[in-house]
């Protein structure tokens, strides 16, 4: 159904000179005055003619198409940016101006007439920037109206990522402190196997580790490097808005800082399934951008199916962000421990106890994990700060 454009409308000043109008007929009647009524009738219709100029204006001129250049790109929590908007392949209308719609989470400051505005995202996630709308007006500012453009642009919203300094070569010297001091890492053989799919080549079945896992196992095509690093990212709805927000955050955080000490990054979300590796920041920071919260229950079987693939994997870093993982999950991340650098974050959801939180962290850290406390209002660097005076020691 085609839109109606909107009728012009009288600006300030053409409704004053309307009404000076009016009042000059109202005076001039009983005066008889013919000068008086020849300023009344032109107050009158002077309005009145803009008005029709502009009716028709509306409806003969062609929608202007409009063009948006956003930097920097991508767009990030608290990060400012700049919008600038033209009209392409042609000039604006005489009397016209743009005006840019923009989602309220964008942090544009609302009706803002200019070519060219400010941006402060709120929110991650995923935003609508346009239409913009061309207001015009008659030569004599009597009268405006708005056109509607051609031309709108979704834009992702990275979550806010903090720098965190030290720790990145925290992280970097205990993973060559445990490689120096010969821990055990799993056999070439096991770091290549993963769990057969359907369609899988028969011939790459590991009879005999199918045998020890008692599940078919076959040959994964990734091959074995000591720089990749899985990130496990648990949440979901039980959490409080801003403790989630906190902990997606904090996933981006420790996702840039792997990413600048050249890892490979995974990002598995449980019940989202795992990523490919990557050596590019928008791979999981556009995901961590739209991820949303689940039911609890939905995603208990999914997490220790997510910890099984890190245990079969060859990553030689675990970071895990965690909501309420159960006992038999927090035993299964606990065995990673044994072959591999792990760091862990717990931010507890509402009414989690206190006494099964801390009991995480400690059977977490009793098996090597260097593990603490998250929550909003802490600032990601110093939530390492417990793992970081595990590393020095």
């Amino acid at each position: 159904m085609a839109r109606r454009p909107e009728l012009p409308r009288l600006t300030r000043r053409g409704g004053g000179l309307l009404g000076v109008g009016v009042g000059l007929v109202i005076v001039a009647a009983p005066l008889d005055s013919v000068e008086l009524g020849r300023f009344a009738a032109l107050a009158v219709v002077l309005p009145l003619i803009a008005i029709v100029w502009g009716a028709v204006a509306s409806v003969r001129t062609s929608r202007v198409s409009v063009e948006r250049t956003v930097h920097p790109l991508p767009l990030q929590v608290d990060s400012p940016a700049t919008v600038r908007i033209s009209a392409r392949g042609r000039s604006l209308p005489r009397h016209s101006r743009l005006r840019e719609r923009s989602a309220a989470t964008l942090g544009a400051r609302p009706g803002v007439s200019a070519t060219e505005y400010l941006l402060r995202p709120r929110a991650r996630g995923a935003a609508h920037l346009g239409p913009a709308v061309l207001l015009r007006g008659d030569p004599l500012g009597l009268v405006e109206f708005t056109q509607r453009t051609r031309g709108s642009d979704d834009v992702v919203v990275w979550p806010r990522a903090i720098a965190l300094g030290d720790l990145r070569q925290a992280l970097v010297g205990q993973t060559e402190h445990r490689r120096g001091a010969g821990v055990v890492r799993p056999s070439p053989e096991d770091l290549l196997l993963r769990e057969y799919r359907r369609g899988d080549d028969l011939r790459r079945v590991h009879w005999r580790s199918s045998a020890r896992h008692r599940d078919l196992m076959v040959r994964a095509d990734e091959p074995a490097s000591p720089m990749t690093a899985d990130l496990l990212l648990q949440i979901h709805s039980e959490q409080r808005k801003s403790d989630l927000e906190w902990a997606v955050s904090a996933a981006a955080s420790v996702a840039v800082a792997l990413l600048e000490e050249r890892f490979s990054v995974r990002l598995r979300i449980p019940g989202s399934g795992a990523q490919e590796r990557t050596s590019s920041a928008s791979v999981p920071m556009d995901t961590l951008a739209l991820v949303e919260p689940t039911e609890l229950g939905d995603r208990r079987d999914a997490l220790v199916h997510e910890i099984d693939e890190m245990a079969r994997s060859a990553s030689a870093v675990c970071v895990a962000v965690l909501c309420a993982p159960d006992d038999h999950a927090v035993a299964r991340l606990a065995d990673l421990a044994r072959a591999r650098t792990c760091w862990a974050v717990v931010v507890p959801p509402r009414g989690a106890l206190p006494d099964h939180v801390r009991a995480t962290l400690q059977v977490l850290q009793a098996a090597g994990w260097s593990a603490t406390l998250g929550h909003e209002g802490a600032r990601i660097d110093q939530a390492f700060g417990g793992a970081r005076a595990r590393v020095a020691s």
